[in-house]
């Protein structure tokens, strides 16, 4: 009985290895490609990043340039001779002693702000700055404009979202003729505005 059950599965065996050899290969099936259509859509941007504050020390060059000064203690200290004082004569020259920058005392300071655009308008992207509150010391005030030919920027053409497509800073005009006293004016605000006309 042994070897019956041997013999058959010896049988049945050599039956599956022959129908494994004889099965005919399968061929891989290989289609055409189908191209398929992508279409994205991104939103236009127009990012604004500036400083939170502008701090501005003005030096004795800022203010007057051909007075001659020099650091004394805590400030600055000048003195020049000129004119004869009589009974008849005028005397002394009471001008300002070469401190005519006082009115018009120029200031630059860069990289105040930045934009990323990737408008595709025509007309490209503007940046206007302008000034606000003047500011002061609670006495006196510094009157603060901007130069608008130097401060305001513009492009044409957009750099997208990753490098910036303008850098720009701002060109002050500081008249301090009603600033009578040394120290630390504060409250003075530029605005900042991007647009894309």
């Amino acid at each position: 009985m042994k070897n019956k059950i041997f013999a058959i599965a010896a049988a049945s065996a050599a039956a599956v290895g022959s129908a494994i050899v004889a099965a005919p290969a399968q061929a891989q099936i290989t289609g055409t490609p189908a191209n398929v259509g992508v279409s994205v859509s991104v939103p236009e941007i127009l990012y604004l990043r500036t400083v939170s504050n502008i701090n501005v020390t003005l030096t004795p060059t800022d203010l007057g340039g051909s007075a001659s000064l020099a650091a004394l203690g805590s400030g600055f200290y000048g003195v020049d001779q000129s004119g004869i004082a009589d009974e008849i004569t005028s005397g002394l020259d009471t001008a300002t002693p070469a401190f005519a920058n006082a009115t018009n005392a120029i200031r630059t300071i860069n990289n105040v702000y930045a934009v990323w655009s990737n408008s595709p308008r025509a007309a490209g992207v503007d940046v206007d700055v302008e000034e606000g509150a003047n500011p002061s010391n609670g006495l006196s005030t510094i009157a603060m404009t901007i130069d608008d030919a130097l401060s305001d920027k513009s492009a044409l053409t957009p750099q997208g979202l990753i490098n910036p497509t303008i850098v720009g800073g701002v060109d002050f005009i500081f008249d301090l003729t009603s600033a009578t006293t040394s120290g630390s004016y504060t409250g003075g605000t530029v605005t900042i505005t991007a647009s894309a006309p």
